[in-house]
């Protein structure tokens, strides 16, 4: 059986965490690194069906895209999401691993499994800010249609045919916007947006491709549970 402490420790090989922002909160949310792990649930946010799974299922550790603590926590009510989150969890004796935005800029992390999905090579394109996303200067003009069938997607912002260059950002692409503005980008693949941003991109010559900020990211989860089972067969891995 592994310890959680050696699975802190071979996912943090794979994505560091002095790539997280530095507003980030990342690691062990609630938990023992001593405690030995057979059974791991993988899932990107903590919710009513993880919750109802702990209830459930002999669970020993969850596995998170998303964390649940950003900020100090003055009291805890046991009726609210967040009450009801760390009371399920210390109940039922389950730990928490967070991995989020040391993940996003991993090589082969969120942002890669969305350009692998997308039918893009990392290594083809250029950081867009801080090794978060990937743009890429495109040898030859590519239908905006096309770019927005290869997954469920909703098309803001100005009206093209054809786009020259691309930038992929997976998750919300609210605070690189105007990153993509300055390096000259004019088709922008994202999670999601809000809506000044869709306004934004309508008065600055980009196309949106929103695929949904869960959708975005959900392809990451099957490639933790890929890593899991190297560092340890016998672990029990359910997304």
């Amino acid at each position: 059986m592994t310890s959680l402490s050696a699975i802190i420790d071979y996912l943090y090989n794979w994505a560091p965490p002095e790539l997280a922002a530095p507003w980030n909160s990342i690691g062990l949310q609630i938990g023992d690194p001593n405690a030995p792990i057979n059974a791991i649930h993988l899932s990107l946010d903590i919710d009513l069906t993880v919750l109802n799974i702990l209830k459930t299922q002999p669970i020993d550790l969850v596995i998170t895209h998303h964390p649940i603590f950003f900020k100090p926590i003055a009291s805890i009510n046991t009726t609210d999401d967040m009450g009801q989150i760390i009371s399920t969890f210390i109940t039922t004796n389950t730990h928490l691993l967070s991995l989020h935005t040391n993940l996003d800029a991993a090589v082969g992390g969120v942002n890669d499994a969305l350009l692998e999905k997308l039918g893009f090579n990392r290594e083809d394109g250029l950081p867009i800010e801080d090794e978060f996303g990937r743009y890429f200067q495109l040898s030859t003009p590519r239908s905006v249609v096309e770019l927005a069938t290869i997954m469920p997607a909703r098309v803001v912002g100005a009206q093209q045919d054809r786009v020259s260059s691309v930038a992929v950002l997976a998750g919300s692409g609210h605070g690189t916007l105007k990153r993509v503005k300055a390096l000259g980008i004019n088709c922008f693949i994202t999670g999601e947006l809000t809506y000044h941003d869709e306004v934004y991109c309508e008065l600055n010559g980009i196309t949106a491709i929103l695929l949904g900020h869960k959708e975005s990211e959900i392809m990451i989860l099957p490639k933790i549970k890929e890593n899991l089972t190297q560092l340890d067969a016998q672990l029990t891995v359910t997304l």
